[in-house]
């Protein structure tokens, strides 16, 4: 029995929570520290004024491909997925919020290099346009300022790295001024640090959205007439060229196949919504890294964590990190009942039967 295996066999003893990934050491350079100008960097001024929205955007060079963090480095991504990134273009920014909600221990904590993921926050009571900003951990380190959301509406997942981090020269009237529900930490000016990212807004990000337990069952292929899924498929299929929507590459046996996307927001404790967004051609590495759970537990741990390496420039630390968040929201999703909205499908809404997902793999 592999050691993934008797992970989830752990999980199914002593239920949801109880699934977790084991991260490795850090890095020399992590433990140690960096030196900033090993790093292609957009934002060259050491200190700035943690108020300013500035944004650039950049020709992509090849030390965007190659960036590492600190002495770690990262795999070479093929060709396809290598031509979209150099195609996407690259903004930098300002992370805002990053003084309030004690988020100022994580920010220190950061490095040049370290990957960071973006999600939009439809539900956000505040700003549904609101777009926040993530450590590989599932931590929130602050949000995109609200002068650059439109900027970030083609992905709900963006990938990002950190540009820059440090002090701030500003003062203590320059603070912004905290939301509704935020709270702001006792820490003199000259403490609070800012954060600078680097994304690619329009890059598709390679992400784990595990299916909850309590809406298993038998997945959409086998709810449709076998001619409007073939319909479907054929569809995706011609839209995306026959190749990977995410990496843009293609399988051995066959091109790609198609894969479900669906969308989960908890509106309240009572109330959880998931969404049925639409369909999307994928590889058969990226569709075995969509049901992550499947692919462990079949012995594919190496095959899922290489994949989210490859796609999103990411280390191996920080793959690990990521699958062990996207087990963690699992086990909460698994907890609570969802309603379920196929409107999407439009006429064929009426075909399908709620709790139709594939099996995920778990206990």
């Amino acid at each position: 029995m592999s050691i993934m295996r008797a992970l989830l066999a752990k999980g199914a003893r002593h239920g949801p929570g109880a699934l977790t990934l084991r991260q490795g050491p850090p890095s020399r350079g992590q433990r140690k520290g960096q030196t900033a100008s090993s790093f292609p960097r957009l934002c060259l001024s050491s200190r700035i004024d943690i108020n300013s929205a500035a944004s650039s955007t950049s020709t992509p060079s090849d030390g965007d491909l190659e960036r590492t963090t600190l002495n770690v480095p990262r795999l070479q991504p093929f060709r396809p997925r290598r031509e979209m990134i150099y195609a996407a273009r690259t903004l930098s920014v300002n992370v805002a919020g990053v003084s309030f909600e004690q988020r100022q221990d994580l920010v220190k904590m950061m490095r040049v290099g370290n990957a960071v993921l973006l999600e939009q926050e439809p539900l956000n009571r505040f700003d549904p346009k609101a777009v926040a900003v993530y450590t590989m951990s599932g931590e929130k380190l602050g949000y995109v300022p609200r002068t650059l959301t439109h900027l970030l509406r083609q992905q709900r997942y963006v990938l990002g790295v950190v540009e820059s981090v440090g002090p701030v020269a500003m003062d203590e009237a320059q603070v912004d001024a905290p939301e509704e529900g935020e709270t702001v930490e006792s820490e003199k000016a000259d403490d609070l640090w800012y954060l600078c990212v680097t994304v690619k807004p329009n890059l598709p990000a390679l992400t784990i959205d595990l299916v909850p337990k309590t809406v298993w069952g038998t997945n959409m292929k086998a709810e449709l007439p076998d001619e409007d899924w073939d319909a479907i498929r054929t569809q995706t299929y011609e839209r995306a060229g026959y190749r990977c929507e995410v990496c843009g590459d293609q399988g051995d046996k066959w091109p790609v196949v198609c894969q479900e996307e669906y969308q989960y927001d908890s509106e309240s404790l009572s109330r959880n919504r998931q969404t049925f967004r639409g369909f999307v051609a994928l590889c058969p590495a990226c569709h075995k890294v969509k049901h992550a759970g499947r692919s462990i537990v079949d012995g594919g741990l190496k095959l899922v964590s290489s994949q989210l390496m490859r796609v999103n420039r990411w280390t191996h630390s920080e793959s690990q990190m990521y699958l062990q968040k996207a087990l963690s929201v699992w086990n909460e999703r698994s907890l609570v009942e969802w309603e379920q909205d196929f409107s999407a499908l439009g006429e064929l809404e009426g075909k399908v039967e709620r709790k139709h997902q594939e099996w995920e793999g778990g206990p």
